[in-house]
C-alpha cells in the first residue's frame, strides 16, 4: 500500500496518509446510507467531502480517483439485487418450493395472487418526438379507475379473476371465493394461495372466509422485501 502513497521529497508530507488510504479502502465497500449518507452511491467528490469531514484531510477528487484506480476500483453499472429482511425468509421460500412440488404431483391446487389498478387516462412516458413538435395522445377527457385481482394456477395457467370499485377486502374475497367452488365431479384439492403482505390480504372478513373453510383454502405469504406493518 506504501508503495502507492506519493514519496517523500522534501517540502510538504503528502496529504493521503497509509491511514487514509485504508479508510478510503474501507469506506468504498459500505453502502452510504449504513453510515448515515442520504444517497446510495459513492462518487470521488462525495467520498472527498466525507473523508475531509471524518479526517479533516481535504483532498482533490482527481486524487481519489487516482488511488481509487491503483487500488483496483473502475466505474462499472451495478447489479441490481433483492435482499429481504424478513427472519423467515427460508422457511417461506422452501415452503413455497415445496407446494410447487406438490401441486405438479397433483396433491394439491397452489395459486399466486395479486392485484392492479386499471385507468382510462393511458400512462404517459417519454417517447421520440420531432423537435419543436410535442406528440399529442387522445384522452377520454374524463378519467375512470378500477382495481383488479387474479389468481393464476401454478400448473395449468388458467385464470381467476374479479374487479371493484375499490382495491379492498371484498375484491380479494371475490377472487378467493371462486377457487372455494366445488369442482367438476365432487373431487377436490386443498387451495393454496401465494400472496403479499398487502393489508387487505389479513381483515377481518379474510380471516373470517379461512376460518370457515380450514380444510379447502390456506393463504402463504411471501417474504418481506420491505420492512413494513399489516393493518386491517
Amino acid at each position: 500500500m506504501n508503495s502507492l502513497l506519493p514519496g517523500s521529497q522534501g517540502g510538504r508530507p503528502p496529504k493521503i496518509t497509509p491511514e487514509y488510504l485504508k479508510r478510503l479502502l474501507s469506506i468504498i465497500e459500505q453502502d452510504p446510507r449504513t453510515l448515515g449518507c442520504p444517497f446510495s452511491n459513492w462518487t470521488a467528490p462525495l467520498l472527498a467531502e466525507y473523508l475531509a469531514a471524518e479526517t479533516g484531510i481535504r483532498v482533490d477528487e482527481s486524487r481519489i480517483r487516482h488511488y481509487l484506480h491503483a487500488h483496483g476500483y473502475e466505474l462499472l453499472r451495478p447489479v441490481l439485487t433483492v435482499a429481504s429482511p424478513d427472519p423467515e425468509y427460508e422457511s417461506k421460500r422452501v415452503k413455497i418450493e415445496e407446494l410447487q412440488r406438490q401441486a405438479q404431483a397433483g396433491e394439491i391446487d397452489l395459486y399466486y395472487e395479486d392485484e392492479i389498478d386499471l385507468a382510462l387516462l393511458p400512462t404517459i412516458t417519454h417517447c421520440w418526438c420531432k423537435r419543436g413538435h410535442q406528440r399529442k395522445i387522445e384522452t377520454p377527457r374524463k378519467n375512470q379507475k378500477r382495481y383488479g385481482a387474479g389468481l393464476i394456477h401454478w400448473v395449468s395457467g388458467k385464470l381467476y379473476w374479479a374487479t371493484s370499485d375499490h382495491k379492498d377486502n371484498a375484491l380479494f374475497r371475490a377472487v378467493l371465493s371462486q377457487v372455494l367452488e366445488p369442482s367438476r365431479g365432487g373431487a377436490r384439492r386443498k387451495v393454496y394461495v401465494v400472496i403479499d403482505n398487502y393489508r387487505i390480504h389479513f381483515a377481518k372478513p379474510v380471516l373470517a372466509l379461512l376460518a370457515a373453510h380450514p380444510d379447502q383454502i390456506e393463504l402463504v405469504t411471501l417474504p418481506n422485501l420491505f420492512a413494513s406493518t399489516q393493518s386491517r
